[in-house]
């Protein structure tokens, strides 16, 4: 049996998380400045996203925690095997994994689309998948995929998916 191991932070550990998470979202005046910029935002990476969908309709990318392993594979054959050539970059590749992976949290209804302002940096504002009140789901899903994937025998997508919608 497994134990966990939960410690206090040092004030040091605890000052550099601050410090990091600070850095998340982008500055605006307000609320509403925020959400007309990341609702544009998000309906223009959606646009990529089904632009994507289009061009490899052998994915099926229909929304199923299914498409995820598919997405994900694709992924590593493109990126990690070379087996398939794309005409878009690592980065533009995984920002719309990312991106399609928001909208399958939010198809399947465990989560909304909001715009909330950083805990730890006043008038910074971030686009965020809310699951409840109190509870977002992280947004990066996409980003270097290549070295968390490794770790759920390149199933990541799919575990974060299951993990953080409890299916």
């Amino acid at each position: 049996m497994f134990k966990k191991i939960i410690r206090k932070l040092t004030n040091t550990e605890s000052e550099s998380l601050e410090n990091s998470l600070s850095k998340n979202g982008l500055p605006f005046k307000n609320q509403q400045e925020a959400e007309k910029y990341f609702f544009n935002l998000r309906d223009k990476e959606l646009i990529r996203v089904n632009e994507f969908k289009a061009k490899y309709p052998e994915l099926n990318l229909d929304n199923s925690l299914e498409s995820l392993i598919r997405l994900e594979e694709f992924y590593f054959n493109c990126v990690i095997a070379k087996t398939i050539v794309i005409n878009c970059s690592k980065i533009e590749l995984e920002d719309i994994i990312t991106h399609y992976t928001r909208l399958t949290f939010v198809h399947n209804d465990y989560g909304t689309w909001d715009v909330e302002e950083n805990d730890f940096s006043e008038g910074n504002y971030e686009l965020v998948i809310r699951r409840s009140e109190y509870n977002t789901v992280p947004l990066k899903f996409g980003r270097n995929l290549d070295q968390y994937s490794l770790d759920h025998n390149k199933r990541y997508l799919h575990h974060m998916y299951s993990l953080l919608a409890n299916v």
